[in-house]
């Protein structure tokens, strides 16, 4: 089905007014303009299922170009597909406040943010399964995901391809604690540390499975930066 959302619209589900779960399935939603906040909003212990749906060009003034998740709840985000999404603010596709973000099968494409956080930005629980990012970028830090505020980010069998950010991590910047299981970074760069991934210097909580380091199952190809770290910093 066919879902076209005009500047204004939104659908949002909160709790304290009655509403638990928000469920989105085998839809397109397009955007037909510039909202001033996430076309979809989700707060006080709600939660939303979105699966086998496609998200294209949708874009607000704030952080989250298509969803915004706070205040304790979750989202649960399953074979989708998300197209030249943008936020002025933080998080290109999607913005989790103090909440649970799950990721699985789905594709973020040419997603940008005007801050951090090209596709993703949260600030407490991410995982993140079998899922690509491509030529997503921000203006910011972490041109596909960011993280801040110590958030536990986990990220498995996932490519990122072409990703960019200027300030620094061209696919993933973190502040707080990354896992990272089979994942490629292919041509990914930053004018700041980090090709790839930049880790805040007050969060080195870093583990790539299944080895260290320096002998990784991770893989790392033609990614650059202007500072420190043509991989990770």
């Amino acid at each position: 089905a066919a879902l076209a959302l005009g500047p204004g619209a939104r659908l949002s589900c909160d709790k304290l007014n009655g509403c638990s779960l928000l469920s989105l399935q085998a839809l397109h939603m397009t955007c037909t303009g510039p909202m001033s906040e996430p076309p979809v909003s989700i707060s006080s212990g709600a939660r939303v299922a979105m699966v086998h749906s496609t998200v294209s060009g949708c874009s607000s003034l704030t952080s989250g170009g298509f969803l915004r998740v706070s205040a304790g709840s979750s989202a649960s985000i399953s074979s989708c597909t998300f197209d030249k999404t943008h936020s002025l603010g933080s998080g290109g596709a999607i913005v989790s406040e103090n909440s649970v973000l799950e990721i699985s099968h789905s594709t973020f494409r040419q997603c940008t943010a005007g801050q951090h956080g090209g596709a993703l930005l949260s600030s407490s629980t991410l995982v993140v399964d079998a899922s690509s990012f491509v030529e997503c970028s921000a203006d910011g830090e972490g041109g596909a995901i960011a993280s801040i505020d110590g958030a536990n980010i986990s990220v498995a069998d996932s490519p990122f391809d072409h990703c960019w950010s200027r300030l620094g991590g061209g696919a993933l910047t973190v502040r707080g604690s990354l896992n990272l299981l089979a994942c490629t970074f292919s041509q990914c760069a930053s004018d700041g540390p980090g090709g790839a991934i930049r880790v805040a210097e007050t969060y080195r909580v870093l583990s790539i499975v299944p080895s260290s380091i320096t002998a990784v199952e991770a893989t790392w190809t033609n990614c650059t930066s202007l500072q420190n770290g043509g991989a990770v910093s």
